[in-house]
């Protein structure tokens, strides 16, 4: 008996599966995505599918552009300590601006080439790992190198994105500067002037003694009116770097989440042909009986083309599982068993799940991303920071905790194009798709990795007595030029390395179980 189309679902042709395909969304220009990259990204992701990459380019270098002006603006409303609509104050601050840029163009031309080019390699490296990076949320069943242009293309088209997260950060900063600058010109605080020394001082007599009385009474009033300046502040003056500090963690978590949506947008390709394999040895099972097995390994065609192969996730079912023992069943078989929970992961099938799961994954990762930072700082200072000194405190560790989300996120990425690079199969399959599944459902040990990160980050702090102490009785090498803090630094980041190289080798281990998958 052979398997016919009507047999096995999973061979189509072209034309059967392009019916099947979503339908075809209007096509946008590309100059939209100036606008549309922070207002609708999955919008624009899935009506840009058609622009070429030299008109996708085009846009990036405008917004990159935009994005130098609107710096250059930044900047000169800063130093005019002026509201932004004071048009005449900005105006000749940028036109002072760029006078000083064309001096610096004449007076060092070499160093000025050398800065631009700099800015440029930068900035388009960033991208162009941003693309790598994109490639597995845009993966479809198509080659390889059909992903990492679809990511090309959305990271060029959505580069604008960043002009907003720029202004929102920028005017926070300057509108908190011009407040205080304002504020503490309408306040009438007189502030104690310090002791002058009496002429020819000397140790230990008596005018040293009174010299010494009138810098401790300096002290104690200077102390007693910023006590009292602080409390007549207005609360957003006093929090201002807190104010600061949050805007930028706020925009810094916006961008990511916009890029993700863009990034994760449905391409609407249908899905290419691919002779039936077997999933345990990936023997072609074109001619196959339904109750037959394969000549290869014996296992039954069943395992390989039955109805119930490659269900899915269980988060796919929390509806029917429940969603706390379906994510708790993704964490646990995602790094227990990777193999067999690749084998239940969709190649062929759009899914959308595991950028939920993720999702779901993130706040965990902030907080403790938050209270690792929190701690390191404790063990530093020896001092609780929100009972003093607490300018700044809460914005400084959330924006932290918002760039070690966003690095991991990227380390996320990074590891699903790495498996699907290398499980590249010959018969140009792309594991793409199923590289990204795995590496979000393994959101939980990202989790745990960035728990053990804070810890381990106290530990080395409050462990500095033994480096010391290692280091002296070592006294040789790079030990001895660099010292006990050199090795502090290299322990850490060599248990975090560990944890990286196991991160890498779980997203590779599910990936490979999807090699031979058939949906």
């Amino acid at each position: 008996m052979i398997r016919t189309q009507e047999d096995n679902p999973t061979i189509q042709s072209t034309a059967e599966r392009m019916a099947a395909a979503c339908p075809a969304e209007p096509r946008w220009s590309p100059w939209a995505a100036l606008i549309m990259a922070w207002v609708r990204p999955a919008t624009l992701a899935r009506r840009t599918n058609h622009v070429p990459l030299w008109k996708a380019y085009l846009v990036h270098l405008t917004a990159v552009f935009l994005g130098t002006l609107l710096v250059w603006f930044l900047v000169a409303w800063s130093k005019s300590d002026k509201l932004p609509w004071d048009v005449t104050a900005i105006t000749l601050m940028l036109v002072d601006l760029a006078h000083h840029i064309v001096r610096e163009y004449r007076n060092w031309p070499q160093d000025f080439y050398l800065w631009v080019f700099g800015t440029f390699l930068v900035i388009e490296g960033s991208a162009l790992l941003t693309a790598f990076l994109a490639a597995g949320w845009a993966a479809t069943d198509e080659p390889f190198r059909g992903s990492l242009a679809a990511g090309v293309r959305r990271t060029w088209l959505g580069t604008s994105l960043l002009l907003p997260a720029i202004l929102f950060v920028g005017s926070t900063g300057n509108t908190l500067n011009y407040l205080s600058n304002d504020w503490q010109r309408s306040s009438r605080i007189q502030w104690p002037m310090p002791p002058q020394p009496p002429p020819d001082l000397q140790k230990g007599t008596p005018e040293w003694d009174a010299y010494q009385q009138q810098e401790v009474d300096y002290n104690r009033a200077w102390q007693a009116v910023l006590r009292e300046y602080e409390r007549a502040m207005p609360w957003y003056l006093r929090h201002a770097q807190t104010l600061i500090g949050m805007a930028s963690a706020l925009a810094l978590a916006w961008a990511i989440w916009t890029w993700l949506c863009g990034a994760s947008a449905e391409r609407g390709l249908p899905p290419r042909d691919h002779p039936p394999l077997c999933e345990w040895c990936g023997y072609n099972l074109s001619h196959a009986p339904a109750d037959g097995r394969c000549s290869e390994c014996g296992r039954p065609v069943e395992e390989s083309l039955g109805p119930d192969v490659r269900a899915g996730s269980p988060w796919e079912h929390r509806a029917v599982v429940g969603r706390w023992r379906a994510w708790r069943l993704c964490a646990w078989e995602a790094m227990i068993r990777p193999i067999s929970f690749g084998r239940r992961l969709r190649l062929r099938t759009r899914v959308t799940a595991h950028g939920w799961y993720l999702a779901s994954c993130i706040p965990l990762l902030m907080a403790c991303a938050w209270v690792g930072w929190f701690g390191f700082y404790v063990a530093i200072e020896k001092r609780n920071p929100f009972e003093a000194d607490n300018q700044g405190v809460l914005g400084v560790f959330s924006m932290a905790a918002v760039f070690t989300a966003g690095f991991l996120t990227a380390v996320l990425c990074l590891g699903a194009s790495f498996a699907g690079f290398l499980f590249a199969s010959p018969d140009r399959r792309n594991l793409l798709p199923v590289a990204i599944q795995a590496a979000a459902y393994l959101g939980p040990f990202l989790v745990l990795w960035t728990l053990f990160a804070g810890l381990a980050a106290v530990a080395v702090v409050l462990l500095e007595p033994v480096y010391r102490e290692i280091s002296q009785r070592v006294g040789v090498g790079l030990l001895q030029l660099f010292g006990p803090s050199a090795l502090q630094r290299l322990s850490w980041v060599l248990a975090n390395m560990g944890w990286l190289i196991v991160y890498l080798y779980l997203v590779a281990r599910i990936t490979s179980g999807a090699r031979c998958a058939n949906r």
